[in-house]
């Protein structure tokens, strides 16, 4: 009688092998369908040229400080890029431009606070590449923004009071159009100023800080304001500004200017 003990075993390997082989072909499939696309450069379009995605990423970041930092109420820096006709990189304010570096950094706990002056440094390169030289120095933008450069150390020391804001006043920026010209990327945008009544049910819109001209009146839903109604409503008698991006690489784009073009 044949074994089949025998038998069995050279068939058990058999189907072990080809198990194994599949799997590691399954593996080589993933590695090179899905693990290699993270290596691969995500891209997006304007003007239908692909753009690599991590730059508008950084964009967006710059615009976002901008706005935290030059529509801050409780800075003296309020309003500083809207102030003139153009703003060029080479020509901002030295301490404005430190203040925009470090002002996401700070944190509003009633203690003293230290920040490492390195990576305001490597923030301020980020936003303005290098058109404009990083200086550490204290900042004094108001009552509130006491900031001081402390040499030795190397570190920002500040203390902030936390604030409740009741009423989201102050000066609001709405994108309408992105485009890609020779090489640089330009974001335009619409500014207006909001002032809120006590209730929270109705905003004064304004061309801009100093109220002298009033654009209407618009209904908050639920304490907020719909800014696309906003700008579908006065759009056409609000500032219009250009910020142009350079680009330094496939994927880096740094602040070249700001300039109302309207």
């Amino acid at each position: 009688m044949e074994d089949t003990n025998n038998t069995k075993a050279p068939i058990i390997f058999i189907i072990i092998l080809i198990l194994i082989i599949i799997g590691l072909g399954g593996y080589i499939a993933y590695d090179k369908l899905i693990l290699n696309k993270k290596e691969e450069t995500v891209t997006t379009k304007i003007n239908d040229i692909e753009i690599d995605l991590n730059a508008m990423y950084q964009i967006n970041n710059t615009l976002n400080q901008l706005d935290n930092t030059f529509n801050d109420m409780n800075s003296t820096y309020v309003g500083y890029i809207y102030s003139k006709k153009k703003i060029v990189t080479k020509g901002f304010d030295p301490k404005a431009a430190v203040f925009l570096a470090l002002h996401d950094y700070l944190n509003p706990i009633n203690l003293q606070q230290q920040l490492p002056s390195q990576q305001v440094k490597n923030n301020f390169e980020t936003i303005f590449g290098q058109d404009l030289k990083y200086q550490a120095m204290s900042i004094d933008a108001g009552n509130y923004y006491k900031i001081i450069y402390d040499t030795t150390s190397d570190k920002y020391l500040y203390t902030l009071n936390p604030i409740v804001t009741v009423k989201p006043n102050g000066y609001t920026t709405y994108n309408i159009k992105t485009l890609l010209e020779d090489d640089n990327i330009v974001v335009t945008r619409k500014l207006f100023y909001k002032e809120c009544d006590a209730n929270m049910t109705v905003a004064n819109i304004y061309v801009d800080a100093s109220k002298a001209q009033l654009l209407g009146t618009v209904k908050l839903r639920n304490g907020v304001l719909n800014n696309k109604e906003v700008i579908e409503k006065y759009g056409s008698k609000m500032g219009t500004y250009e910020y142009t991006f350079k680009q330094n690489a496939a994927d880096n784009y740094t602040l070249f200017s700001i300039e109302k073009i309207k």
